[in-house]
């Protein structure tokens, strides 16, 4: 093999050797470069010298070179800094590779300017059983590919780092959300929002606790719960649903049963976005499960109103949906009305409404003038019916007309009947 080196005049004149298996055959171009280099460092020295060299393109990236130039004046002046570029270029380890016998790690970077890959390739292949692991391509400083960095190091000397165990659970999962959170929060302001929001959070934790539910995740405007059973997923969401709404609060709710895996404290896997679609379906103070749901819960005396297939956000078939509603016997301290069949299981969420809007607690709940003066408004863009109004603002039909009427306003439309 033949060594093509620069000529000793070249290279005792600029201090530096050609050092790696990659540089032979190119010995005056490279003794070309560290001339360059060094000519670079001693006028640039604290202004970004070698920016290019070791960030690539980034060096054009405005504060770059002159963050560069400051690093390079905290360590040391130009004359110290030429002498270290010499010694580095001048050290030659080809003929002594071949005694090393320790576990080696070479790592290399595709597209890095300032060591070519065929340059760790030709130091890897020098050393007994070295391992030579290519980095992503990039420039030669690897700030953006630290961790990559690191996992190597430490896979390299210690095994594989741990990874988080998965495991794979059936569970059924309760999605909810607040229906119109937006102009709730514009009718009654950040405080009393903010209000709400607590009273919510404490009526979820107890109903989840009687339950056995546990809230895997907060999700904003409502909450993902995980249970042991469908029913008592089913049977949490319809609590929260009464029990919310006599506090001024609307949901709605969906259920789905699945495999999940578990990551720690996080839930992932379709059957999580499966629930959170079917919960999407659910109209004011609904509770909508799967088949699935429905399937697990025979026996229970749960009643399923069969909803129709729908093809969910993302999914690839149609899922076949059921509004859940409670059928049989009280249970005591449940929160809910219980109905006989689905007709009266029906109108037990207008019992509801009546209950949250003070019909059945002997008093009229009465406006604030400012969320007087947002019905008003919305009523006048003619946006709304008046069962829609009456689904914003806790208040009965026949005050939200008083409001209206007072304000000299048309009277709300009324919703049209199929």
């Amino acid at each position: 093999m033949v060594d093509e080196r620069p000529t000793a005049r070249m290279t005792e004149a600029y201090g530096v050797a050609v050092v790696t298996g990659a540089n032979r055959g190119i010995g005056l171009e490279v003794v070309r470069q560290l001339a360059a280099q060094l000519d670079d460092i001693d006028i640039h020295w604290g202004e970004g010298a070698l920016a290019e060299l070791v960030f690539g393109s980034t060096a054009d990236v405005p504060g770059v070179r002159e963050e560069f130039g400051r690093l390079q004046r905290s360590v040391s002046s130009p004359t110290l800094a030429r002498m270290l570029w010499q010694g580095v270029m001048a050290v030659d380890v080809r003929d002594v590779l071949g005694n090393v016998h320790a576990p080696t790690l070479v790592l290399a970077r595709l597209g890095n300017p300032f060591v070519p890959f065929e340059a760790s390739a030709a130091l890897a292949a020098g050393i007994a059983d070295a391992q030579l692991r290519t980095l992503p391509p990039g420039e030669h400083h690897a700030f953006d590919i630290a961790d990559v960095l690191l996992s190597e190091v430490f896979d390299f000397v210690g095994g594989k780092p741990s990874i988080a165990k998965t495991e794979r659970v059936l569970i059924t999962a309760l999605f909810t959300d607040i229906v119109g959170p937006t102009e709730l929060v514009s009718a009654g302001g950040d405080t009393h929002w903010s209000h709400q929001l607590n009273i919510h959070d404490m009526v979820v934790d107890d109903l989840l606790a009687k339950h056995d539910g546990r809230r895997a995740k907060h999700t904003g405007d409502g909450v993902f719960a995980v249970f042991d059973g469908p029913t008592k997923a089913a049977r949490c969401g319809l609590e929260l649903v009464t029990a919310l709404a006599t506090r001024g609060i609307r949901i709605r709710a969906g259920v789905h049963a699945g495999e999940c895996e578990r990551r720690g404290a996080e839930w992932t896997g379709l059957a999580v976005h499966v629930g959170a679609r079917v919960a999407a379906m659910a109209g004011p103070g609904e509770v909508l499960t799967s088949r699935t749901v429905r399937d697990l819960s025979a026996g229970s005396d749960l009643i399923f109103e069969h909803r129709g297939a729908h093809r969910l956000k993302g999914m690839r078939e149609d899922t076949t949906l059921y509004r859940v509603m409670p059928g049989g016997p009280a249970q005591s301290g449940t929160g809910y009305l219980h109905a006989a069949d689905v007709k009266c299981a029906d109108s037990q969420e207008n019992n509801v409404r009546h209950a949250a809007k003070g019909r059945l607690r002997g008093k009229q709940p009465k406006l604030s003038p400012r969320q007087e003066a947002h019905l008003v408004e919305l009523n006048h863009a003619g946006a709304h019916t008046i069962g829609e109004l009456e689904e914003l603002f806790p208040v009965t039909r026949s005050t939200i007309y008083r409001a209206v009427q007072r304000a000299g306003a048309p009277k709300p439309a009324r919703a049209h009947r199929e």
